[in-house]
């Protein structure tokens, strides 16, 4: 769902010459420096070091994770690349170092050895299966990119996934797939949440949230060529409710390519090109229904978290989604939204929402209800600090 500027993509480049320029001496340097200094194992400093700056990942589980530790009185730093390189020389004075979504490099290696001597707990952070190369299989993301290529993705991260003590994740499905594989290492589940930003950007809109209009719009937040697949699951329905009734429309943001069939519907069909993630809110908030498909059973879209409808649900939009292990655990089918495993599922669920504005109400209070008591930055700002607790506690 977000959009990478060339300014971004410049900084990136940046990034990735920076830490091969520059790592070779600052890792020197750093075991020098470092071997002197004591790391006190009850201190609140936390170094979150960034894989990619600009991901949606790296919001989720850095930039938002940083922001609930803060809240928990925890002393946090996020490095970008470029910066990992210089907060080398002073990683004693860390307490816990998190590897969100990291590869292995010279760099992160050098990373773990001071964390080593240094009893420094070390967490391998992730929210997608790219880090077991079995699993390479199970990732299609429509643009024909190889198995090959996602393998050896995933045998750079499951190094450091192997070299971490701790493997902190979203969902179940994950936190599963890691203790099977790894049983020596602990593993923890912090699920993808809402930071205060987002919140307060919503809480504007609803103020303002027109409810009078009688157009249905069925939103979808693509994203990627990935979702192409998602998306066929609930096509049938959706090109037949289209079909069916005048006043439904279909909004899909990001990259999403439709059957044919649908070119006669272009009129009520509105394309978003991928949109920066904190202006989501203002167009989600035109969406009546929000979907989630997801393909059923692959592990690599079993283990994506429940996100969209936590978004969507913020803003008092219902959700109907597959019914994949994340969305089964956060939506009680029939009142916080609707889940999904057939076409008939898809068929009756949207129905019942296209027709039934007192329902669509209700499941949309119902779920922002159950989002404001699960997801929202002091709930999350609680459960962090909490783990983080345990983590620096562990005698691991």
């Amino acid at each position: 769902m977000g959009l990478i500027s060339s300014g971004e993509l410049v900084l990136i480049k940046v990034d990735i010459l920076a830490v091969k320029v520059l790592s070779p001496v600052f890792i020197i340097l750093a075991r020098l420096i470092n071997k002197s200094n004591v790391t006190s194992a009850q201190n609140q400093n936390i170094l979150i070091l960034l894989e990619q700056r600009f991901s949606v990942s790296a919001l989720n589980r850095a930039y938002d994770l940083s922001e609930y530790l803060t809240k928990a009185e925890y002393n946090v730093s996020v490095k970008t690349p470029f910066k990992s390189v210089f907060s080398l020389l002073n990683v004693s004075k860390y307490s816990a170092i998190v590897f969100q979504r990291s590869v292995a490099s010279k760099l992160i290696s050098a990373y773990l050895k001071l964390a080593a001597d240094k009893k420094i707990k070390t967490i391998y952070d992730c929210d997608d299966l790219v880090f077991d190369p079995k699993m390479a299989d199970s990732i299609n993301d429509d643009i024909n990119t190889s198995s090959a290529h996602w393998r050896s993705v995933a045998v750079n991260h499951q190094m450091v996934f192997d070299g971490c003590q701790y493997f902190l994740t979203s969902t179940g499905f994950l936190a599963n797939h890691a203790s099977n594989n790894s049983r020596h290492k602990a593993v923890f589940i912090l699920r993808n949440g809402l930071n205060q930003k987002y919140v307060d950007i919503c809480d504007d809109l609803i103020k303002h949230k027109k409810t009078d209009s009688r157009n249905i719009i069925i939103g979808y937040m693509s994203g990627t060529a990935s979702h192409n697949k998602d998306f066929k699951l609930a096509e049938e329905s959706i090109y037949s409710l289209l079909e069916k009734y005048d006043n439904v429309y279909l909004h899909i943001i990001g990259y999403l390519e439709l059957s044919e069939r649908f070119n006669k519907m272009q009129n009520k069909i509105k394309r978003i090109p991928k949109t920066p993630f904190y202006r989501l809110p203002a167009i989600m908030n035109n969406f009546d229904i929000n979907i989630a498909p997801l393909e059923i059973g692959n592990p690599f879209t079993e283990g994506k978290s429940e996100l969209k409808f936590v978004y969507a649900g913020y803003l008092g939009i219902p959700t109907i989604a597959s019914q994949t292990s994340s969305y089964t655990a956060a939506i009680e089918n029939g009142k916080t939204g609707f889940l999904c495993s057939s076409d008939k599922d898809w068929y009756n669920s949207l129905e019942l929402l296209i027709t039934d504005k007192d329902k669509r109400i209700s499941v949309g209070d119902k779920a922002k209800r159950y989002i404001k008591e699960n997801y929202i930055p002091e709930v999350m700002s609680r459960n962090t600090g909490r783990l983080f607790t345990e983590i620096l506690q562990s005698k691991i």
